[in-house]
């Protein structure tokens, strides 16, 4: 029997020993604690209206603000971690967080394969996404291609970030985190009127030190050290009942430790014994400007929204090029993306029974890259010349109209129809040569949904759905092609959602197939990076999510995933890059595609109580378990990251105003690569790039 229907029947077996065990735990729940209240609702905007999770025939993860403090969730990764059929992996410098989701991967160089979105603002540049969460209201993934309701980056999914609005209340909250590694974080936010019921506001911002856990043996130094500053603002305007005025600004300055590969030894990917070495200290800088405006007007008939954002990131780095105690080679690069983004829509009300949505997006952005290769000519032990290697610039454009309707066929079936066609635009200039080249590419991007509500706690849903990530250009080499060519998706995917036992539990998963054309690949030849395609390749698999309200004071989350991947043909291209590394057909064909995990499962536990003596203080226990097995890093499947389970947990004690968490995260200190190339794929040996260690604090907030 295969791995796959071996995973099959043991997920099997597990959810109907859960199932079985759940039914008569609940049995006798329900006669010993008669008052346990449901769970509560969960309010999503993944389709951009309000609407109930459980109504929406998406698979969405939710992750609300109390899970994101009991948690100790700093940025983004904290949670894509910890869901199945998701992963995410940092290497080189924290500009580079690789998420990978149903087997859509980013890769360097490329577009994401998500939408990344706050407050209604989709950001123009990945680099962003590592960025410190302060002050959110809630974290939103979709799972599946979502490119007819966010466009070209959406071809494996969306992330849809939410932060606390302003009210009529005065409020706000400091908090402090100490923790090993020299961390210490704050953050502070205060919102509330300057004038009731007309303009509102919120500040919020927060400052992070951590000297770093990773040593550096020849400089005996700490190498992934890391500080940041942020700051936002947000004024909303209300001068009627049917406008809101909304202008949000924000800025984050980052400094952190980047590029500490190690070169190991041939024939073990998973040797974690030989420490970072290299003899020049790699360091990275990030500096980012984001504004945006927001107007929504209520018309007799709809709301009319108009969104216009500026967004200017500015990324530099500086890394040794060997990571050896005598290397006398590195890079240093700048990379920026600055540019603006429009978009217009109307939207009919929820509360009846054809729902519509129609809109136009806008976007233009420069994007400068410019490298020099550095040498310690003299043999000092400094790298004192500099040769520029690459200096291009690279403008963008993109245009797109989007329609959706939402309509109830029967009261309890409801047919989607969405559409999204964009049209973008690059063009590269190499200002080393002169060169200049153009690109366009365009794409309809349909999606097509039927949501059946078997019973009120039951709904059945289909969904047909198109991604698109654009094409682009390699950095202008002998090794790669110029123009690597835009990826699409086609996904088919099954799904269900239920509340079962007086909304104590609620329960979804999904079936999906995704069949991919020109999967974007990246690898190194030498000094060269560049991404090529891989003509046709598909991933097919399952989740189930399960969040059960046990008791009054206890809850358990579940969730389960497989992703099966395959490469089913590659042509190929008569690149340089095909005589370096193993990408002939015969080599890859039938293989997997690389860093996707096969299995991912992930538990949380969590018990709240009261403490005793009427003090008014509650305590919540919570523990979570998360693993990850069967990954390959490069197409040749050669090289396998070995199984990982990670453990994470927290006790925090509370009241109204006062919280005092402890947290430890990978408290098993479990060691595995963040990233891995086999030396056909990139360098002269083998090089991996280590885990962030083990980390533990404690956290105080006082609230007002």
């Amino acid at each position: 029997m295969s791995g796959r229907y071996k995973l099959s029947s043991r997920v099997a077996c597990v959810v109907t020993a859960m199932l079985g065990g759940l039914g008569a735990s609940a049995s006798r729940a329900q006669t010993a604690e008669p008052s346990t209240t449901p769970l509560e609702e969960v309010t999503v905007t993944a389709r951009k209206r309000s609407e109930s999770l459980q109504r929406v025939p998406e698979a969405v993860v939710v992750v609300d603000s109390a899970d994101l403090e009991k948690k100790s969730v700093n940025q983004i990764n904290d949670v894509l971690a910890t869901t199945p059929n998701l992963a995410i992996s940092n290497g080189q410098d924290p500009g580079l967080a690789m998420i990978n989701i149903r087997g859509i991967d980013q890769v360097r160089n490329g577009e994401p394969p998500v939408a990344f979105i706050v407050d209604g603002v989709q950001l123009i540049d990945s680099d962003n996404f590592s960025q410190d969460l302060y002050d959110v209201q809630s974290i939103q993934i979709l799972k599946g291609p979502q490119g007819a309701f966010y466009g070209r980056d959406a071809v494996g999914g969306a992330i849809v970030v939410t932060t606390k609005p302003p009210t009529n209340d005065l409020e706000g909250f400091i908090k402090s985190t100490y923790g090993n590694g020299g961390e210490l974080d704050t953050q502070l936010a205060l919102r509330g009127p300057l004038v009731k019921d007309k303009v509102l506001f919120s500040l919020a911002g927060g400052e992070e030190h951590f000297d770093g856990l990773i040593d550096n043996v020849t400089l005996n130094r700490k190498v992934d050290f890391r500080s940041e500053q942020n700051l936002r603002a947000r004024l909303l305007v209300l001068p009627s009942d049917d406008l809101t005025v909304d202008l949000r600004a924000s800025y984050s300055y980052l400094d952190a430790g980047a590029s500490y590969y190690i070169p190991i030894p041939d024939g073990n990917p998973d040797n974690t014994t030989v420490p970072v070495q290299a003899h020049e200290l790699g360091w990275s800088r990030r500096q980012t400007r984001d504004t945006s405006l927001k107007i929504d007007y209520t018309l007799p008939f709809a709301t009319l929204s108009s969104v216009t954002s500026y967004s200017d990131t500015r990324f530099y780095i500086h890394e040794d090029l060997l990571w050896t105690a005598d290397s006398d080679e590195g890079i240093d690069q700048s990379r920026s993306a600055h540019g603006w983004t429009q978009e217009v829509r109307l939207t009919s009300p929820s509360e009846q029974r054809l729902r519509w949505m129609v809109g136009a997006y806008g976007m233009s952005v420069d994007r400068p890259v410019v490298t020099d290769f550095l040498l310690d000519t003299n043999g000092a032990g400094q790298l004192n010349a500099a040769f520029p290697s690459a200096n291009v610039l690279q403008y963008e454009t993109d245009a797109a109209g989007f329609g959706q309707i939402n309509y109830d066929v029967l009261a309890n079936l409801e047919l989607t129809l969405a559409l999204r066609y964009d049209e973008e635009s690059r063009d590269q200039t190499d200002h080393l040569t002169g060169d200049k080249v153009s690109g366009s590419w365009s794409k309809p991007q349909p999606k097509v949904s039927l949501a059946y509500r078997w019973t009120p706690d039951l709904m059945l849903y289909g969904t047909y759905a198109v991604g698109f990530r654009s094409g682009g250009f390699n950095a202008p080499s002998p090794a790669y092609p110029l123009l690597y060519q835009p990826e699409s998706v086609d996904s088919y995917e099954l799904g269900f959602k239920s509340t079962l036992w007086d909304q104590r539990l609620r329960l979804e998963g999904a079936l999906f197939y995704n069949k991919i054309t020109d999967f974007q690949e990246f690898a190194f030849v030498g000094a060269y990076q560049g991404l090529f395609n891989l003509d046709k390749s598909h991933t097919d698999g399952g989740e189930l999510q399960a969040t059960w309200k046990v008791s009054e004071g206890l809850r358990l989350d579940l969730g389960l995933g497989y992703t099966n991947s395959r490469i089913d043909d590659y042509r190929l291209k008569g690149a340089q890059f095909e005589t370096a590394i193993p990408v002939v057909p015969a080599q890859i064909v039938g293989n997997s595609l690389p860093l996707v995990w096969r299995e991912s499962e992930s538990l949380g536990v969590e018990y709240t109580h009261l403490l005793p003596f009427d003090s008014g203080w509650s305590m919540t226990w919570r523990t979570d378990l998360s693993s990850r097995q069967d990954m390959y890093w490069q197409i040749d499947n050669l090289a396998e990251e070995r199984p990982r389970t990670i453990l994470d947990m927290s006790i925090r004690a509370y009241n109204d105003l006062w919280s005092v968490m402890a947290y430890a995260k990978d408290l098993n200190n479990r060691q595995y690569d963040e990233e891995y190339f086999e030396k056909n794929w990139c360098c002269a040996t083998n090089i991996r790039y280590p885990n962030e260690p083990r980390r533990f604090g404690v956290t105080v907030k006082r609230s007002f």
